[in-house]
This record gives C-alpha cells, structure tokens and sequence, in this order.
C-alpha cells in the first residue's frame, strides 16, 4: 500500500491543486467547444475534469487523524480512474454524465450497430483518446452531441462555483 502523510498545509495545497486544475480543465473544454473544436476531444478534457473532480471527493473524504491525512495513492483508490468517476457520479447532478442522448446504453450495445447514450466514463475516454483495433477495424469514435456536452459543462461549472 502506497501512502502519503499530509499536514495540514499539505493537504491545503493538494485540494487547491486538484480545484485549480480542474478549472484549467474546464476552461480548455470550452475554449475548444466555443472555437468548433473536435467534440470528442472537449469530450475527453470533460471526463479527466470529472475524474479530477472524484478525486477531490476522495480526498476531503479521508478523515483527520491529528493533524494528519493519510492518502492512499494506490490504484485502488486515488490512481483509479473507475472509482474516481463512480465517486463524482454519487455526487454531481446526473446531467453531467450525458455526453450524447441516444436509445441504447454504449454498455451493453456497440456503438457500430446502434445510437448508444454516450456516458463519460473512463472506457469512453480511451475510446476517443486512443486508436484501437477490433476484429481489423478502427472502432468508431464515441458519438459527442454538441447540445449535451455543452448542458454538461455547465451543469458541472454551476455545481462547482466556477460561473
């Protein structure tokens, strides 16, 4: 297990750190998707700011002990990407994990063969950030609608103070 022991100031400036670089991350996404930037990349700083924003949640989490907070920075907690989004997703206002109305769920249908509800997950985000290989052909990118990633900004920049 990999821990880190914080004081106070410590802890301050990780929380401010993880709170800064998550409204870099949003400033980015919009700057991007107010100049017709590609929407699966805006997609793809989105979900590292949810991710981010779990984080956080992980660590104003951990209890005091004296003056001090051990952080566990192992891949299970604070290196993992799922847990991370899974902790913001029981928090933040449901309309921050559309990034694309469709009929079926991207987990269970391919997006091949039908119009998914894309989610912003940490499959997704791989999905658009890397280029892969299924049975000989480039699978097709996550579907992002301009309209829902644009309501999930801001639903995201309202819960966080950051208007």
């Amino acid at each position: 297990m990999s821990d880190e022991h914080l004081d106070a100031g410590e802890l301050t400036s990780l929380v401010n750190s993880i709170e800064t670089r998550i409204k870099y991350i949003i400033q980015s996404s919009e700057i991007l998707l107010n100049h017709e930037g590609q929407l699966q990349v805006v997609a793809a700083l989105y979900i590292h700011a949810i991710e981010e924003f779990g984080k956080l949640v992980y660590v104003l989490s951990i209890p005091d002990n004296m003056g001090i907070t051990t952080v566990n920075t192992s891949r299970e907690w604070f290196r993992n990407h799922d847990v991370k989004i899974e902790l913001a997703q029981a928090i933040l206002p449901p309309e921050c994990f559309v990034l694309q109305q469709g009929n079926y769920g991207s987990a269970v249908y391919g997006r091949v063969d039908y119009d998914v509800h894309e989610v912003p997950d940490w499959e997704t985000r791989l999905a658009i950030l890397n280029t892969d290989l299924e049975d000989g052909r480039v699978p097709p990118l996550p579907a992002v609608d301009a309209g829902d990633i644009t309501e999930a900004i801001k639903q995201f920049k309202s819960f966080m103070n950051f208007d």
